[in-house]
């Protein structure tokens, strides 16, 4: 999105736009989101200076459960510079990636050059707009196909652009506005808006039902705030740095649909490391960065696929190097889970809302954590029973029928040994394998 040049009130609220909010404030807010952020969007102003228009604003760190991507390079027809870094960016950190495409109303020659389109021959102004409006659209769709992306939706940001301003006629405008929409529908896309109350009434004005993308002074407050007759799914908040300089967090409303059904999945894989000098746990996705999972672990963490509702998601299972169980997903902070000291990498195994953990205790004793999870796959209370054993390694763990859980470890004396809760270690035939998940398929 791009940073309006002039100011307005909105709700009373003065809002500003690091990386393409549309309200400007001499002093941008400092203060802390309501609630964790979701996601980040980010685009042109991301591009180091020099490069099209980029500012060389920082791209947000850390991991979300989804990133946009701006197409543009801030108006209509001219791709954004660093679109596929951003998006290979993007993709290595949040679980779901999507774009958004800044509209603007045709200059002259781009009215000359929409004589002809999907809309006819044009003896019209109407036929023009609209034929410029479809060439947009399908200028997005080309710009996804250039690097690979294929996300179910995208958004259209709709907001004024002095750069290459609107008609001040509403009418012409929603004829541009529509025709993009229908484009993209067209090519396959689900379409979402962005705007603001004031900006829209200003550009296009008309009503809608499509989803919205509004812009607020927190991550929640915009989604009490549509601006036409469509649900809010995402509230768009701008985070700042000391410097001045920031980017977009972005929180989910209580009408967004589960993230998997609108965006594309981030990456098929996703696997875990230790830096043996910092002791520091890492993840990576699949064409993604090592990112630090935040914590300080003796053995690579275990992670396997949750399903949630965002669609699957990894949960990650971690020893500390004070020997305590942790978990985590990416949405989530890492929560103490069972009782007592592990060793290793866990053995961990999920089905439903349960996660079962089994790691080598002191003593070499097996400690199994039942642990539940929350609808997002986060970690939320546990329960920890140990057994007796000699364990030499971390334990693997699997699921049999009912979903009742099935420890398998090596043993002091080179045999390999399964158990239930309910039933006592039986060895196991020669061969038998144990390995725990350090990487799994999303």
């Amino acid at each position: 999105m791009s940073r309006s040049l002039r100011a307005f009130a909105l709700f009373a609220i003065a809002l500003v736009s690091a990386s393409g909010a549309v309200v400007s404030n001499p002093s941008p807010p400092r203060a802390a989101a309501a609630t964790a952020p979701a996601g980040n969007d980010f685009s042109w102003p991301q591009c180091p200076k020099g490069v099209g228009d980029g500012q060389g604003k920082p791209l947000p760190s850390g991991s979300r459960r989804f990133e946009i991507v701006g197409l543009t390079n801030g108006v209509g027809f001219h791709e954004n510079p660093c679109l596929a870094s951003e998006w290979r960016y993007a993709r290595g950190h949040a679980s779901y990636v999507t774009a958004y495409t800044m509209l603007t109303y045709p200059t002259a020659s781009q009215l000359k050059a929409s004589a002809t389109g999907h809309y006819g021959t044009c003896s019209t102004l109407a036929c023009r707009l609209q034929n410029n409006g479809w060439a947009q659209g399908a200028f997005a769709d080309a710009s996804l196909d250039r690097i690979g992306g294929h996300p179910p939706m995208v958004w259209v940001d709709v907001e004024p652009r002095p750069q290459q301003p609107w008609s001040s006629n509403t009418s012409r405008n929603s004829l541009v506005v529509k025709a993009a929409i229908s484009s993209l529908q067209h090519h396959g896309y689900r379409v979402g808006i962005y705007s603001v109350s004031s900006l829209w009434r200003e550009v296009a004005g008309y009503s809608t039902r499509l989803p919205e993308w509004v812009p607020a002074g927190s991550l929640t407050a915009g989604c009490g705030r549509p601006f036409s007759a469509g649900p809010v799914w995402i509230s768009q908040w701008a985070h700042y740095y000391s410097s001045g300089d920031g980017y977009d967090e972005n929180g989910l409303c209580g009408s967004a649909p589960s993230l998997s059904s609108v965006y594309q999945p981030a990456h098929p894989t996703v696997s875990t490391s230790r830096n043996s000098t910092t002791a520091k746990a890492f993840a990576r996705y699949t064409d993604g960065h090592a990112f630090d999972l935040g914590m300080k672990v003796v053995r690579r963490p275990a992670v396997v696929r949750v399903n949630s509702s965002d669609g699957v998601v990894p949960l990650f299972v971690a020893v500390s190097t004070e020997h305590r169980l942790f978990a985590r997903t990416l949405a989530s902070r890492w929560v103490r889970v069972g009782a007592g000291s592990c060793s290793g990498t866990p053995g961990v195994a999920v089905r439903g809302a349960t996660a079962w953990v089994g790691c080598r205790a002191a003593g070499a004793v097996l400690s199994l954590t039942r642990l539940s999870l929350d609808t997002h796959g986060a970690p939320t209370s546990s329960t920890t029973t140990s057994y007796d054993g000699a364990l030499s390694a971390s334990p693997a763990v699997t699921l049999a029928s009912g979903g009742v859980p099935v420890a398998t470890a090596t043993f002091t004396d080179g045999t390999v040994q399964s158990r239930t809760p309910s039933t006592t270690w039986t060895t196991c035939p020669s061969g038998t394998s144990v390995s725990v998940p350090t990487w799994t398929r999303l």
